[in-house]
């Protein structure tokens, strides 16, 4: 037996039953799917390799096990509905990963979560590649959560937020310097800036923040694609000096000429995606390039 899944409706004494009377003897067992809240300690005692847990109801009542093979991590509140992952998160107060617990966690997986505060991820794991988050908000008010999670990742997926951010005033630094794909669906406080040699830059998210040009440099970038309401206009000169762009793809919002004047001289472009949503209209002769 390689792997067994819970079902979300299953009773959860019968869930209890299984991990405490079962599982103990299942010493094949690599993946665990109990969409449930009840007796994480059980999770420590068996080598697993991949645990998903997804049902938390009030959150979990102890912290998680050390667990030294395990390889992936997804902690996620449960709910068939979008709204309700965005109103019920579940607070991270009490968890911690770190290297020690999981010296071998190569990808983490947080869904509709509130990082309560640093202790949940208080430094990084050299092992961590691949980090998606989604849905899930972050409460304090520094980069140290997000720089302990991107030190050694080469995948970030990135859907966060900070419900705190009109607060967070102070410049700050984000290194991103291992990873090639960074895709970002929320922003980032105006004063924050990446820092990186991002290969794959995809930034998902139709609010435009004046910053963004300060907060993601371009001018490395390999492959480029947003969807955005309205183009930084800093981002032109940037892309202007790029020698390394391959493909540029913009979407939801057209350029302007001044952007495609911009990239059109690249030598190494090979691809350019521009699409123009039917619905807008020019302002102006320099707002829209369409031909």
């Amino acid at each position: 037996m390689n792997r067994i899944d819970g079902c979300k409706d299953m009773n959860k004494h019968l869930n209890h039953i299984l991990l405490e009377n079962f599982l103990h003897d299942a010493t094949g067992l690599k993946q665990i799917n109990l969409e449930i809240g009840l007796s994480i300690e059980q999770y420590g005692k068996l080598p697993y390799r991949a645990i998903s847990i997804s049902c938390f109801e009030d959150g979990l009542k102890i912290d998680l096990p050390a667990i030294p093979t395990l390889e992936s991590l997804c902690l996620a509140q449960a709910s068939e509905e979008f709204e309700e992952l965005a109103m019920n998160r579940i607070s991270t107060e009490g968890w911690t990963i770190t290297p020690e617990k999981f010296p071998n966690l190569r990808i983490l997986r947080l869904t509709s979560l509130n990082i309560a505060n640093n202790n949940f991820f208080p430094r990084s794991i050299k092992t961590l590649k691949e980090v998606e988050i989604s849905q899930s908000c972050i409460q304090t008010l520094d980069s140290s959560f997000l720089n302990a999670v991107a030190a050694n990742a080469e995948h970030l997926d990135l859907d966060l937020k900070y419900d705190n951010i009109a607060q967070i005033t102070s410049p700050d630094e984000i290194s991103v310097f291992t990873a090639e794909v960074l895709i970002l669906h929320q922003p980032l406080p105006s004063h924050w800036r990446i820092l990186g040699d991002l290969k794959l830059l995809f930034i998902n998210s139709p609010f435009f923040i004046a910053t963004l040009h300060y907060n993601l440099p371009v001018n490395k970038v390999h492959d480029f694609s947003c969807y955005m309401e309205k183009w930084p206009s800093g981002w032109n000169s940037q892309f202007a000096s790029n020698t390394s762009l391959i493909s540029f793809t913009s979407e939801g919002r057209s350029i302007t000429i001044d952007t495609w004047n911009a990239i059109r001289n690249i030598r190494t472009l090979t691809e350019i995606v521009i699409e123009i949503a039917s619905d807008e209209t020019p302002q102006t002769e320099n707002d829209i390039f369409a031909t």
